[in-house]
């Protein structure tokens, strides 16, 4: 049994939290156990949020922002605005009953006296997902919470609305006609049906991390991507490998309930013959009992006669943001910026060329498109991994540029994507837990290759780094810098996808003899 010493403020993250996992919420609370340190996508995300926030209060032309980082304060200064016949409140920050809520926005509603809520949200679409997902929101509890601690506290809200991104609307980098970019929707009528909900939900929270806990948590009937981030803390005693790494777990989920609620968590466990065991991931288990890869040589044969010379290998890289950075991009939409090309001859030469946007003067679409279709052959196949993120920067091509429109269906046509062969199990690892993406199928295959000497090694950096290498306060050297980085991070994506085909090339030819 552990104790708690919660004296913290509660707020809306906290509630989200605990829809995903409670135990996890009160080891963070109690015994100081932090989330996984935020990546630098983490902090890029969160920046945009932010960026997003600041741009949506010019909506609001009369506000007032409750400036400081000392919640007191804050309190203080809020409360002298509502007071003082403040019409419109940044940031009003209030707390009630030991639950604390920041509003983005306030606004003083003229008619009654009550206030109307603002929430700003960086996503294109209002989210209700289920808060059992780890990468799930539901603003509509996030503003119940709100709502919740505000009425508490003697403010009548009459209406809420939530401002995001319009998906639809294509953004002005000068400023022009922006104000449909934001998209106000009232939520009034989907909050009240939520809002008693909530607070229940508050009150249970609160007695909850106030409370001692048992070992374990229910994230034991999630697949393993869905695992809290005190999940091996709460659960000592399951394997780091475990049925919960098995090929998408996650969606079998009566299976796996089934499974967990009997502690049955080794494969090593589970009958040949167990429904768990469905065809994708057949492969994976018997890799795993046998400690060995399971590979059908006959289906990779078939699969890679499929490829036509020259054999060319692409990859591109693309930046998004909230608000685009390049004129009459939408938000969130990909900005192709860089891409790699090895080309293999039937001589057994292979070739690389490149390309990288160095400035955002104008779109870098326009010369990443030429330059690409000048040395790109229209005859060979071109494997890629992941084929769909590859297809949609080319049709995004052929769509914002119709000139180049058949040649493009040219290059769609003759696409082949080498993923196939790990995700439609023609050849299993245990080791990749299921996985089938690029960097964890190299790491497996090709050990002496990897990405740990590069500066730049995850696509998350490489467009966080561009955005560095684009800005006009940059020096000289530091933009060269970035850009040696960012061509040999994407060169070695292309380099990676040559060398796992040679390997199956060699495999065929081994198991042939």
């Amino acid at each position: 049994m552990k104790e708690s010493n919660m004296q913290k403020k509660i707020n809306k993250s906290h509630l989200m939290n605990y829809y995903f996992c409670k135990e996890n919420l009160w080891l963070n609370l109690n015994q100081n156990f932090s989330s996984k340190p935020e990546s630098e996508g983490d902090k890029f995300r969160a920046s945009q949020g932010d960026k997003f926030e600041l741009a949506a209060r010019s909506l609001f032309p009369k506000g007032v922002l409750v400036e400081g980082s000392d919640i007191n304060i804050k309190q203080e200064q809020t409360m002298r605005f509502l007071e003082n016949e403040t019409d419109i409140v940044f940031q009003a920050t209030i707390e009630s009953k030991d639950f604390i809520s920041i509003s983005d926005v306030l606004v003083r509603n003229e008619i009654n006296g009550s206030w109307d809520l603002y929430e700003i949200k960086s996503t294109t679409n209002i989210k209700e997902d289920n808060s059992l997902h780890k990468s799930s929101s539901n603003h509509i509890k996030d503003i119940s919470f709100q709502i919740n601690v505000l009425e508490m506290s003697g403010i009548k809200i009459s209406s809420c609305y939530i401002i995001h991104p319009n998906k639809e609307e294509l953004f002005s980098i000068n400023g022009r006609n922006n104000k449909n970019f934001f998209n106000v929707v009232n939520v009034t009528e989907k909050v009240a049906l939520e809002k008693n909900i909530v607070m229940k939900d508050m009150f249970e929270m609160k007695e909850f991390i106030n409370g001692d806990i048992s070992q374990g948590c229910n994230c034991i009937y999630k697949g393993r991507n869905n695992h809290c981030d005190t999940f091996n803390i709460s659960n000592p005693d399951i394997p780091d490998y475990s049925i919960h790494d098995l090929k998408s777990v996650g969606q079998s989920k009566a299976t796996l309930s089934e499974l967990a609620s009997g502690e049955i968590f080794e494969i090593s466990s589970l009958p040949k013959d167990h429904k768990i065991l469905t065809k994708s991931r057949r492969g994976q288990f018997e890799s795993y009992i046998q400690k060995k890869p399971i590979f059908n040589i006959t289906e990779i044969k078939t699969e890679l006669s499929k490829i036509k010379w020259p054999i060319q290998f692409l990859d591109f890289e693309s930046y998004q943001s909230v608000i685009p950075i390049i004129d009459s991009y939408y938000s969130w939409e990909k900005i192709p910026f860089q891409w790699s090309l090895h080309t293999l001859t039937k001589g057994g030469e292979l070739r690389s060329v490149d390309f990288l946007a160095n400035s955002i003067s104008k779109d870098p679409l326009i010369d990443l498109s030429e330059t690409l279709l000048k040395k790109i052959n229209t005859q060979g196949s071109i494997v890629v991994w992941h084929e769909s993120f590859e297809k949609g920067i080319l049709n995004m091509i052929s769509n914002r540029m119709p000139k180049f429109e058949s040649k493009i269906k040219e290059l769609l046509n003759n696409i082949f994507d080498l993923e196939k062969i790990f995700k439609a199990n023609m050849y299993c690892d245990y080791r990749t837990k299921g996985s089938s993406s690029l960097k964890r199928i190299n790491s497996i295959l090709l050990k002496d290759y990897t990405y740990d000497q590069l500066e730049i090694n995850n696509g998350e950096n490489a467009f966080i780094e561009w955005e560095k290498m684009v800005s006009p306060s940059i020096s000289k050297k530091e933009k060269e810098t970035i850009r040696k980085n960012l061509i040999e991070y994407c060169k070695q994506d292309t380099l990676a996808t040559y060398k796992i085909l040679m390997y199956l090339n060699e495999l065929i030819k081994k198991e042939s003899k």
